[in-house]
């Protein structure tokens, strides 16, 4: 049996207690509520999403949709005491893999047991030429996660990369030339915006040391200019309420 990534969701602290116990051989994640489930996903790629239906921030086959919207490799489960309205549609659609009526622990291990890894490789957004981070593995569908702690940092980003429609990774592996891209990027006010691309060019950079990393260039695809026009109009709009972005600190990148 694979050891998977699974992404909990459940409001409910003794049915995920059950499930740690159940599920002690796998890396489990674990969220209450849609907005965890969110935060959960900006900082990992997950090989199953097990989701309740009812939260106490709404249903769960929403956050379900986005994921299937944005074409996230997860496999998505409902879990659930109560049948949504919608669920023949939500198969249909591909949105939710299987069904399973609380509680369903043996019908659960029993799928998770054919379950394989789903979840991409990830990089790291590269902030600069002298920056060394490492990821051990070869990456065939590369996921980037950027947060931009300030609008200083999202002006950066916008000027070096994004306005010139690609953008900077670096790995400690090469990527394969058309190799897929996503970008979750978060800005300071909390908007995320997902970017597609494919890669460009996969560049060796050698270390001190002799260690080697990768410059990997990305090239965005749509809706990559959709999301320029709106980091352009946040920026203006940043910069006429506050007179200038001022000379604040600013750092962004990094998963």
């Amino acid at each position: 049996m694979s050891r998977l990534r699974i992404l909990i969701i459940e409001d409910d602290e003794t049915l995920r207690k059950v499930m740690r116990i159940l599920f002690f051989d796998h890396e489990l994640h674990e969220a209450s509520t849609l907005a965890e489930a969110q935060a959960a996903r900006l900082q990992h790629d997950f090989d199953v999403v097990l989701c309740d239906w009812q939260l106490p921030d709404g249903h769960g086959d929403t956050f379900l949709s986005e994921l299937a919207a944005d074409e996230d490799r997860a496999w998505r489960l409902l879990h659930s005491a109560m049948e949504p309205p919608n669920l023949d549609e939500l198969l249909e659609r591909g949105v939710v893999a299987r069904f399973f009526r609380k509680p369903a622990w043996r019908e659960l291990a029993l799928h998770l047991a054919q379950v394989r890894p789903r979840r991409a490789s990830q990089v790291h957004v590269m902030t600069s030429d002298s920056e060394k981070r490492h990821e051990p593995r070869t990456p065939i569908e590369l996921t980037a996660y950027v947060r931009c702690e300030s609008w200083q940092a999202v002006r950066r980003l916008y000027t070096s990369d994004l306005s010139q429609g690609g953008l900077a990774l670096r790995s400690s592996e090469p990527a394969k030339l058309g190799a897929p891209v996503r970008v979750a990027l978060t800005l300071p006010d909390g908007l995320k915006l997902r970017l597609k691309g494919e890669v460009r060019y996969s560049t060796a950079v050698y270390e001190e040391g002799g260690s080697v990393s990768w410059k990997i260039g990305v090239r965005l695809q749509d809706p990559g200019e959709r999301a320029r026009m709106v980091l352009r109009a946040l920026l203006r709009a940043r910069t006429e309420n506050s007179g200038g972005l001022g000379a604040q600190n600013a750092t962004s990148g990094g998963i």
